[in-house]
């Protein structure tokens, strides 16, 4: 049976609109999020948590996804609905399994990392953010199955509000503890509240997709994803 695709052509440009301007209202959370935290950190500790930021954020985004939220634009629209829901959960198992690989790497080289950076406090406040990468790698399957499936919407709201909490829980931990690594342990704490919404959006997404076939190749996903990656 043919795939059916949940996103008409003549919704394409619209949704691209609505999913820009989402991610340029998100970038713009985050730079208050780092002028917040320049004006309120000193300078050591802003540096360390820039660092933090670097080590987590874009080795996660730009390198240990390999490619795989990717696969999801490219094989979920072909594939029949009794495979599309298999196919969701396979990818937030490699997502997962890639996160405790993240998270375990971060951890054990912490110190290596921190000198590397020059900087003898990033070991300790790599140790307290490792799980980050744990908790955040399978949300990023998200972005993938709302748009494959026509909600682009849902996902824009998502990550405003998201992004939008984000600033207002550092700046609220901020403003209570005054402390860095209470900024590192409400980021880890944000993720796995991330991870929990997440994961109930894309069940509702698939609540009308029954699983019928679990035939779809690990192999065949990969081969698509590294190379994109």
């Amino acid at each position: 049976m043919a795939a059916d695709n949940e996103t008409p052509p003549s919704r394409l440009a619209s949704d691209v609109v609505v999913l820009t301007a989402s991610k340029i209202a998100a970038s713009l959370n985050v730079i208050l999020l780092f002028v917040l935290l320049s004006h309120t950190l000193s300078v050591q500790d802003y540096g360390s948590f820039r660092q933090v930021w670097l080590i987590n954020k874009g080795f996660i985004l730009e390198i240990f996804t390999l490619g795989i939220p990717v696969s999801l634009y490219y094989f979920l629209p072909k594939l029949a609905r009794g495979k599309r829901r298999f196919f969701v959960i396979q990818t937030l198992l490699i997502l997962s399994s890639l996160g405790i690989l993240v998270a375990a790497t971060i951890y054990l080289t912490s110190g290596l990392l921190s000198g590397l950076f020059n900087n003898p406090e990033l070991e300790r406040l790599l140790k307290i953010t490792s799980l980050f990468a744990l908790f955040t790698l399978p949300t990023l399957a998200l972005e993938g199955v709302l748009v494959t499936f026509g909600r682009t919407v849902v996902f824009s709201i998502y990550t405003i509000v998201d992004r939008l909490l984000l600033l207002v829980t550092v700046a609220a931990s901020v403003y209570w503890f005054e402390s860095i690594e209470a900024i590192c342990i409400t980021l880890v704490i944000f993720g796995f509240i991330e991870l929990v919404v997440s994961i109930l959006i894309i069940r509702s997404a698939l609540k009308n997709y029954p699983i019928e076939s679990q035939t779809f190749n690990v192999v065949e996903q990969l081969k698509f994803s590294l190379p994109s990656g």
